[in-house]
């Protein structure tokens, strides 16, 4: 995924939103981003990452509206939660995972199970015109 958001943020100008399936997904990848590396990704600046998922309190999702730090660039790493219910003003970049968590009632041990799954493409989401909009399918 580093080799992704590297190639989508030369010359985009703004922020990139990244939607995962859940919280866990969320949490490894903003590890990984956060962790300094020899790769391609080296020249690009320093990324101000930040999660958004519905179980982070409000003042730590209201961070995701305010500019990054000067020289990095803002990553936010999201569940669907930012789907409709925000626009963040500097997106220029989404990346889409198109996977989603989804509840399965399973009927023999009556548990309830959350597991990734393809989503349909997010076509009407409300961002800016000028958006660059990336779908990753799975394999």
């Amino acid at each position: 995924m580093r080799a992704v958001v590297s190639r989508s943020l030369q010359g985009s100008g703004g922020s990139l939103l990244i939607f995962m399936p859940g919280v866990g997904e969320i949490a490894r990848l903003c590890s990984d981003l956060s962790r300094p590396t020899d790769d391609v990704s080296a020249s690009l600046a320093p990324l101000h990452v930040l999660a958004l998922h519905g179980a982070l309190p409000a003042s730590e999702q209201s961070r995701v509206f305010g500019p990054p730090p000067k020289g990095s660039v803002k990553v936010i790493v999201a569940t669907n939660v930012a789907e409709t219910s925000i626009t963040i003003p500097d997106c220029t970049v989404v990346i889409d995972t198109a996977r989603a968590k989804q509840v399965r009632v399973v009927c023999v041990g009556r548990a309830v199970l959350l597991r990734a799954a393809a989503c349909a493409h997010r076509t009407a989401l409300p961002f800016r015109n000028d958006t660059l909009f990336y779908l990753l399918l799975p394999p």
